[in-house]
């Protein structure tokens, strides 16, 4: 099929000639420069799907990554773009060939890290992918955390869009994008930035170079060609400045009569304002009968909105409008000023950066169906809060651009004629190699907190949290409250907005899951980090489905959207789901088989670039050994406690109990894990040196709790505090009084003898007979093969047990 058939099927029209050249030339772009509205998303997304599967050039299908990662900069745009290419896969018959996941906090709609070898399109917003690209995951566990930044590294082609609006994100996405290739990636590694206000220089790191020429995408002559291209680019947008002004108690008011003197029925009216909060207030005015009679439709779009909201709203908002009716207002923040698909005939904006005025340019006339469109811009205050969340300097350009162009045409045609105005990017924080390696490690330090990265993925000023509710009644909750969904959460700002939540109600309460601990503990507003997850109880309001994110409400009682109550906890480090407990009881030798005949399918799906066999042998190997430790005669009366009369359990060592076997753990912090590294380095002799290692290793991590380091974990006390940790044990074992792990046999006539355990590997440097320390044979290896390559090779081991344990966990009982 050629590309034209194969586009026009996707969407029911034909391909543009630069959406084609991406398709079909040789290279991939790097720089995706186009006006707005001109169909960057079908170039990327088609494009990708047709290198993929119907280029019938092996060398152009080898070179086209695995996994597409679009990244936008807001949680607005993820369910539009998740809509529109589930249809366009619906239209191909491809949506069995191809995955679609969305990365927006909580557990995902798919559990795409299962299938490695699988084709997928991993859809989030810049917090949620570059945080997990960085190994610091928002809104996901840290023992997830792993897997997820080994599957976002290698093999994936990453689409950023609207980098004007990515701030401290861009820098971080070019350096990633640079060290993938310095540091090494397994499989084809390739990015590509898009937007239609963009400098070539602004993709310059220090370990990135600016493209050339001949890495830069752009409107040709032949795709002005077009007629409906051409129309787009021709509109015309007639600029004019209103006398309102948005600082002071008047604004909200003033805002308001503006948009009732300028709506014109039977048309959609777009005002986009700079904060929250002046959109809640405007959209208050305006639906407060008492003060307006307009009876027009009137929809409140903002970021602080959870995702059944968000979707009805982007229904609302791309319902087309009765020409003949009175007409829509959408009042929004900028969640709308990229990437969705409206056309406003009068759109109403506060003065805000060159860049953004462009694109909210675009959602005017966007089609040019209109004879002309009509622009409104309201200027803002040389205050500090007016000018919010930009800084005022920042407006000086756009305010004398903008001036200068009073009663003029600002349509896509009409800019070009300006020459390049837009404003160099500021690079204010850019990752370096150093700390991209460092950040390969997730232990948590003596206080239990992480490593914050919020610096690198968004503006210095943009810090967040996420927030959902449960039904807690003013209790503190149980840890065995179901974990969150992604549909059920929102972002919210870090400090003053969560402080006026703390503070409305001395009831109101702020809960953090305790990973190191598995429970829930209590924070206080001052103690909250960047990209932090916090339960909230809903009987104490802080959230509507009008207006969203409401601090200031403590009245109404937040409405549960579809109450998760069957859904697992959240994992923590003493805690493993679907580890210990499944339905039916699960010998060790045939949980450990299974794992390493999926793991051997996921090898032979990646084989054309996993080409050394020793490390390949070293990955097969760790994932037949990775639940040896299970062996260990208290994990087995662990399992064992879950039977009861009539339900025996069978006499082999088992990897799995029937029930909640791990009620029976008598040994807090116990890691399995350690004990089947220390017999792969007793007993392997078909690996020696660093692939023995890294075998140890990827055993060692497949639950993303013992990687880089052993270390003790401190132990909670009677009255609920956390103590020192245990000087007699290390994750579970004896330190003076040195146990066996039992003979283990595995089938297939693969005997494993006893294994010392042995605990003096978790000491710096050599022991008393010369052996490396854990520490320095896994640093070893993170030289070695770097961190996204190692984290590769740990994220299908592991995920092959989980694929393995869900298909267990699915067999009903015999």
């Amino acid at each position: 099929m050629n590309y034209s058939d194969f586009f026009t099927r996707a969407t029911g029209y034909q391909p543009y000639p630069y959406q084609t050249k991406l398709a079909e030339f040789p290279q991939i772009p790097t720089l995706l420069r186009v006006p707005t509205g001109a169909g960057k998303t079908e170039a990327v997304a088609l494009g990708w799907l047709y290198r993929r599967f119907q280029r019938t050039e092996h060398a152009v299908r080898d070179a086209t990554p695995r996994r597409l990662v679009y990244c936008l900069p807001m949680r607005t745009l993820v369910e539009q773009t998740v809509e529109r290419i589930d249809k366009w896969l619906g239209n191909l018959d491809m949506s069995e060939d191809v995955g679609v996941v969305t990365l927006m906090g909580g557990e995902p709609r798919e559990q795409w890290y299962l299938e490695p070898g699988k084709p997928y399109i991993v859809i989030g917003t810049q917090d949620m992918l570059l945080s997990r690209a960085l190994n610091r995951g928002y809104g996901s566990s840290p023992a997830m955390w792993p897997v997820e930044y080994g599957l976002l590294n290698n093999d994936c082609l990453w689409i950023m869009d609207e980098v004007q609006l990515m701030a401290n994100g861009l820098p971080t996405s070019t350096q990633l994008a640079g060290l993938r290739r310095k540091l090494g990636a397994y499989g084809p590694s390739h990015s590509i930035w898009m937007s239609a206000t963009v400098k070539p220089d602004w993709l310059a790191t220090i370990d990135h170079s600016a493209p050339d020429s001949s890495e830069v995408l752009t409107l040709g002559a032949d795709d002005m060609a077009n007629t409906n291209l051409a129309r787009r680019h021709d509109a015309r947008k007639i600029l004019t400045e209103s006398s309102a002004r948005t600082g002071g108690s008047q604004n909200a008011t003033d805002m308001a009569d503006l948009i009732s003197e300028n709506h014109e029925r039977g048309s959609l009216t777009l005002v986009i304002v700079n904060t929250v909060e002046r959109a809640q207030n405007i959209y208050a005015r305006l639906t407060n009968p008492r003060q307006f009679s307009l009876d027009a439709e009137k929809i409140l779009v903002h970021s602080r909105f959870r995702s059944p909201e968000r979707a009805q709203k982007n229904a609302a908002i791309t319902e087309e409008v009765d020409p003949s009716g009175p007409g829509k207002i959408v009042i929004a923040t900028q969640a709308v000023e990229a990437g969705v698909d409206i056309s406003a005939r009068t759109l109403i904006t506060e003065l805000a950066p060159w860049a953004s005025m462009v694109q909210r340019f675009g959602r005017c006339n966007r089609a040019g169906e209109f004879e002309q469109g009509s622009i409104i811009w309201v200027d803002v205050g040389d205050r500090k809060q007016d000018a919010a969340p930009y800084e005022a300097e920042d407006l000086e350009t756009a305010r004398a651009q903008l001036k200068s162009l009073e009663g003029e045409s600002v349509g896509p045609a009409d800019l070009e004629t300006l020459g390049d105005v837009i404003e160099d990017a500021d690079h204010l924080t850019v990752i370096r190699r150093r700390d991209v390696i460092g950040l390969f490690d997730n232990t948590p330090d003596l206080s239990g907190s992480y490593v914050d990265v919020s610096q690198y993925v968004r503006g210095d000023d943009e810090r967040t949290v996420t927030v959902f509710w449960r039904n807690l009644n003013g209790a503190k909750p149980e840890s065995t409250e179901p974990k969150m969904q992604h549909f059920e959460t929102v972002s919210v700002p870090l400090g003053k907005s969560i402080e006026d939540y703390a503070k409305k109600n001395d009831r109101r309460r702020l809960w953090r899951w305790d990973f190191v601990d598995s429970d829930w503990e209590r924070v206080q507003a001052r103690q909250v980090q960047p990209s932090a997850t916090l339960m909230l109880d809903a009987a104490l309001g802080g959230y509507s489905s009008g207006l969203g994110w409401n601090p200031s409400d403590d009245k109404s009682p937040v409405e549960l959207q579809g109450e998760n109550t069957n859904g697992t906890p959240e994992d923590g480090q003493n805690t493993d789901p679907n580890s210990t407990s499944q339905r039916r009881w699960v010998t060790l030798a045939h949980h450990s088989r299974h794992v390493e005949s999926r793991l051997n399918e996921v090898l032979g799906s990646v084989s054309q670039w996993l080409t050394e066999p020793e490390i390949a042998d070293a990955v097969s190997l760790a994932a037949l050994y990775h639940d040896v430790g299970k062996a260990h005669p208290k994990f087995q009366e662990m399992l064992r406690s879950g039977s009861h009369e009539g339900d025996e359990p069978p006499d082999d060592l088992l990897a799995k109990s029937r029930g909640k076997g791990n009620k029976g753990n008598k040994r807090p912090h116990f890691r399995h894990e350690v004990g089947s590294a220390l017999a792969i380095l007793q007993h392997t002799t078909e690996l020696e040196g660093k692939t023995r290692d890294l075998a140890a290793y990827l055993a060692a991590a497949h639950h993303g709790k013992v990687r880089l380091g052993i270390r003790s974990l401190p132990e909670r006390r009677p009255n609920g505090g956390i103590g020192n940790p245990n000087p007699d044990y290390l994750l579970g074992y004896p330190i003076s009084e040195q146990e066996k792990l039992p003979a283990v046999d595995l089938g297939d006539g693969l005997a494993i003898d006893e294994t010392d355990l042995d605990m003096s590997i978790a000491q710096i440097g050599l022991d008393e007979n010369g052996q490396r320390s854990w520490l320095d044979r896994t640093l070893g290896l993170l030289e070695w093969l770097g961190p996204f390559q190692l984290a590769y090779l740990e994220s299908i081991v592991r995920a092959a047990d989980m694929h393995a344990s869900k298909k267990e966990s699915e067999v009903s009982e015999e």
